[in-house]
């Protein structure tokens, strides 16, 4: 059965739970598939992309990219970068990909392992089993480390939200 939708689109399933134990951010790190997860104050949780919402994240992320090499001056961050930028150390969230300015990187390049640096831009592409609390937590995090943009996708209804830092979305 579908599930209701919620104000912007956004559904009222939830992320799966599952460990009981508590990691650290250096723990969930060295996770061997730790990319499937977010670490929510020290629970790992399952990421349920839906296809929809997969595809449309990384047909923005494409046109990024292409935008970049006409315009030299940032990186893309990949989908499923843990961003550990986030005053709560058992947080580790991964957003659908996002931007991030040449010279906010320490060596012009984005690290081997988690982003510590908040990105210029952030997106999120809503799927069916995102509940909506949690985008919106996701959002405010994000502006309150840092984040100039967050981008929120609702492939369901075709349309994008934009958050910034002064209140205005």
């Amino acid at each position: 059965a579908a599930r209701p939708a919620l104000a912007g689109g956004a559904y009222t399933g939830t992320m799966t739970q599952l460990a009981e134990r508590l990691y650290s951010a250096e723990e969930f790190e060295r996770l061997p598939d730790a990319e499937a997860f977010e670490l929510d104050d020290g629970v790992l949780k399952e990421r349920c992309m839906g296809a929809e919402s997969e595809g449309v994240a990384i047909d923005l992320i494409v046109e990024l990219k292409l935008f970049l090499r006409a315009h030299p001056g940032g990186i893309v961050v990949p989908p499923n970068t843990g961003l550990r930028i986030l005053a709560n150390p058992r947080r580790v969230p991964r957003a659908d990909g996002g931007y991030i300015s040449a010279e906010r990187l320490p060596a012009g390049r984005l690290p081997r392992g988690e982003l510590t640096i908040a990105p210029d831009l952030l997106i999120e592409s809503v799927s069916p089993g995102d509940a909506a609390e949690y985008v919106d937590r996701k959002v405010e995090e994000y502006i309150g480390a840092g984040v100039r943009l967050v981008w929120v996708l609702q492939p369901a209804t075709r349309t994008a939200m934009v958050y910034r830092p002064d209140g205005t979305v």
